[in-house]
């Protein structure tokens, strides 16, 4: 079943529609237990897959380390497939490989969303209490909130330069 208009990516014969999107602040306990939003679990379950049954979600590492990624098995399964492209023993394939599989932990989203982020990466990006989501279409990312507050200034700003409107509108 695919939904007009739609992104999705298909893995492991299962089509998934992937649509991160929002902010949204979660609490985190000392045992780094969380619950993530219904709008956070959907884009992980196979489309027409039924709402039953634990998720699993893979957390890693950002580039930066500034804070965590998190994906489904269609995310990972479309970097492998541009990782694979590259040459076998490029040292940029190899630090990519390292990020994305080798620090990555799958984790189990249970039926009512409680999910456990392990230690050493709330600790890589500086979680500890509240934590910050934020969709990214494919992804989201989970971020402690002073961090989040500089990086979305950050992003405001660049997508003004990146974006004027005026050069794509023609003035009346």
């Amino acid at each position: 079943m695919r939904v007009p208009g739609a992104p999705s990516t298909r893995a492991f014969g299962y089509v998934f529609l992937m649509f991160f999107t929002g902010r949204h602040p979660i609490s985190v306990e000392d045992s780094g237990r969380c619950s993530l939003p219904a709008s956070l679990r959907a884009p992980l379950r196979p489309v027409g897959a039924p709402d039953s049954g634990d998720l699993t979600l893979y957390v890693f590492p950002s580039l930066d380390r500034s804070c965590l990624e998190a994906a489904g098995e269609a995310y990972l399964a479309g970097r492998r497939a541009i990782l694979s492209r590259m040459k076998p023993f490029d040292p940029r394939r190899e630090a990519l490989e390292r990020l994305y599989f080798g620090e990555a932990r799958a984790v189990s989203v249970d039926a009512k969303g409680r999910v456990s982020l392990p230690a050493e990466l709330r600790e890589i990006a500086g979680i500890n209490g509240e934590a910050l989501c934020v969709g990214m279409g494919d992804r989201f990312q989970i971020w402690a909130p002073g961090r989040e507050a500089a990086r979305r200034e950050a992003a405001i700003a660049a997508a003004g330069d990146l974006f004027d409107i005026d050069a794509v509108v023609d003035a009346p």
